[in-house]
Order: structure tokens, then C-alpha cells, then sequence
């Protein structure tokens, strides 16, 4: 919107309270308003054109998006995932084990029995780890 017709709008909303003092809308020599306080009414007004102009922008952009839904999920426990990633990434820092892509399936009849299991998604003839034996071990312990 032109600054212009955001002062005729603020103008406008203001006028249109019955109780609002016209002569607070006097301006001085720079057109700029005396009255500080509608002065920084203004920049507050301005303020939240710009954030609505902005939000309907990105909700335009957001509406053109198609709606992704996944077609699979699974919930893993941080111990299962930790379990993964270090099998995957033992080094933890190394940039060619982190871009290692890993498999993470369920199976009721894998090695150590019905649960997830994780393998190097290049390889999975080198054999897959049973993630549920982080959670076995921990209740072990208890």
C-alpha cells in the first residue's frame, strides 16, 4: 500500500470515532503531524499494514503449496535413534558417515525377534541391527 493511502486510511479510522479531536490531525511545516502521539499512532499503524500485507503473502504461498502427507510413519524412542545413528555414524562427526542414508524397518521375524532393525541402506547384505536391544538392556538394568 502507498503511504499515502495509509495516512488517508489512518485519517479515515480515526475520523470515524465520533470522540476524536480533528485538531490532532494538524500537521506543521514538514506535513509531519504535531501531535507526537499520532505521530507514533501512525508508525504503529504502518507497522501493522506491513505485518498483514506480509502474512497474506506468505499465506498465498502456503495455499499454493500442495498439502504433503506422509505415507508412512514410524515412532522410534531417542535411545532406538541414537542406537541407529551411531551404527551408521560411529565417528559422529565424520561428513561421509553423516551423509550415510540408513533403512529402519519393523519385522516380526528378524534375528532377535519382532521389532526394529536398521541397516546401511546401500548394503543390507552386511546385516541390520536390532534397535530394540538399547531399550531391553536399559530395563535390564532397572
Amino acid at each position: 500500500m502507498e503511504i499515502q493511502k495509509e495516512i488517508e486510511l489512518f485519517e479515515e479510522i480515526l475520523l470515524a470515532n465520533p470522540d476524536f479531536d480533528e485538531a490532532l490531525l494538524s500537521k506543521d511545516e514538514n506535513n509531519d503531524y504535531e501531535d507526537s502521539s499520532i505521530a507514533d499512532q501512525l508508525g504503529f499503524f504502518q507497522a501493522g499494514i506491513e505485518v498483514a500485507e506480509r502474512e497474506a503473502r506468505m499465506g498465498a504461498k502456503a495455499q499454493a503449496a500442495p498439502e504433503v502427507k506422509p505415507s508412512h510413519s514410524i515412532t522410534l524412542t531417542c535411545a532406538q535413534l541414537r542406537e541407529a545413528f551411531m551404527f551408521g555414524a560411529p565417528d559422529k562427526d565424520d561428513q561421509e558417515q553423516l551423509e550415510t542414508e540408513m533403512t529402519i524397518v519393523w519385522s516380526k521375524e528378524g534375528h532377535s525377534g519382532k521389532g526394529y532393525y536398521c541397516y546401511y541402506s546401500e548394503l543390507p547384505e552386511e546385516g541390520a541391527i536390532f534397535l530394540d536391544e538399547v531399550i531391553e538392556a536399559q530395563e535390564q538394568k532397572g
